[in-house]
């Protein structure tokens, strides 16, 4: 064993590594337990970080079952009510088998309510930003709209005759994804809808820029006397 991991000042809760964690079977007898120990003096500071657990264990006997059950009770002493943290139990599961028996229900815990709902999405963009801001605060880091979502919705915006939607929607999409074609493709045709040529015609040169056998920036300057 390396002594880094020996060495107890590298144990820390309060300076985890990620916001959210599958631990099946986790050896927590390891070292007298120093990792329930580390996840209770974080408690008692509040300087607990962690903000999803997923945890498991199979029959594997008292070795592992019990400090599992020790480091269950401390989390019950003082988990604030962001953090979300789930146990399962898989008695026909030994050792060997935890990781194949317990990964996609740890999967699926973490990341449940990752997909955008489609009555989300019916609801238009705003509501779909707020989607993405409660995962971003959910996971601890910035998730923003997906570029195909707001293409999508810029489109659906045209489509329903509402330019300025589409425009803001297609504007806030290149500015998060500005190495992507499309989306300054999609920007071209809003101003193109606004009747703004020369701001569009220099977006399809962009887009050309970016991906020069793009079929549809070069029909469109074509058209536009280029």
């Amino acid at each position: 064993m390396p002594d880094i991991l020996r060495d107890r000042r590298f144990i820390s809760w309060s300076k985890v590594d990620f916001t959210a964690y599958i631990a099946t079977s986790p050896n927590l007898w390891w070292d007298e337990e120093v990792m329930t120990g580390r996840i209770q003096e974080a408690l008692q500071n509040d300087a607990i970080c962690l903000k999803i657990l997923f945890l498991a264990c199979g029959s594997e006997g008292e070795t592992v079952q019990e400090p599992v059950e020790r480091f269950r009770e401390a989390l019950s002493k003082g988990m604030g009510d962001d953090f979300r943290y789930t146990y399962r139990h898989f008695p026909e599961a030994d050792h060997q088998e935890m990781p194949v028996k317990s990964f996609g229900y740890g999967l699926d815990f973490v990341f449940g309510g990752w997909q955008l709902p489609g009555a989300v999405l019916d609801e238009g963009f705003d509501r779909v930003v707020t989607h993405y801001d409660a995962l971003s605060e959910r996971y601890g880091y910035r998730i923003p709209v997906p570029e195909t979502v707001c293409n999508r919705l810029g489109y659906r915006a045209l489509g329903e005759g509402d330019a300025d939607l589409a425009f803001r929607i297609f504007t806030l999409n290149a500015e998060e994804y500005p190495e992507s074609p499309n989306v300054w493709d999609s920007l071209a045709e809003a101003y193109l809808k606004k009747g703004n040529k020369e701001k569009a015609r220099e977006l399809y040169l962009k887009v050309l820029k970016l991906d020069p056998g793009n079929g549809n920036a070069k029909k469109k300057l074509g058209e536009l006397g280029d």
